[in-house]
């Protein structure tokens, strides 16, 4: 005996997780919308590694696992026979919707942080490269002023050295 609104349950599931999914294919672009940065240059061997890497390592077995689980969703609402039996499975499901719901939050969190550090990923070489320069002007800077600041002491030890070989000859 099929429940009244699971199937409701299971077609806005559905379609929450299509708009999920839709929204990290949108935003994130290692599954699929690669913008390419207009002023870093990379190395496109290397690149084109990494992308079949992420679809092997990390798109492919999200999406297995995914639809995995959504199976094992259909074939436990199929499997409800009974009056008690099924209102044993709401109970479940209302105590599996307690823990969704956050998870669901925590997840889209994760997309974001996921969004945030490719953008910066994607700016990273420009700004290391402008810290580099920097840090280096400040090496030359700091050992100009440490070659002035001995200077005078140098100018004194070097005149001082010369007297003492002049007069102990």
């Amino acid at each position: 005996m099929a429940l009244k609104g699971s199937s409701g349950f299971l077609y806005q599931l559905w379609d929450e997780f299509f708009l999920v999914w839709f929204l990290m294919l949108k935003y994130y672009p290692a599954m699929g919308n690669q913008i390419e940065p207009t002023r870093v240059m990379r190395n496109s061997t290397t690149c084109q590694a990494h992308r079949k890497e992420v679809f092997w390592q990390i798109t492919l077995p999200f999406v297995i696992g995914t639809i995995l689980l959504l199976a094992l969703a259909i074939a436990a609402s199929w499997g409800a026979i009974g009056e008690v039996r099924a209102w044993g499975d709401v109970g479940i499901i209302w105590l599996i919707l307690l823990m969704f719901i956050p998870g669901l939050l925590l997840l889209i969190v994760l997309a974001a942080l996921v969004y945030g550090l490719t953008v910066i990923l994607r700016r990273l070489p420009e700004f290391a490269l402008q810290a580099q320069n920097m840090l280096q002007m400040i090496s030359w800077r700091v050992k100009q002023g440490a070659d002035k600041s001995v200077e005078p002491i140098l100018r004194i030890e070097s005149a001082r050295a010369s007297l003492k070989s002049i007069f102990h000859k």
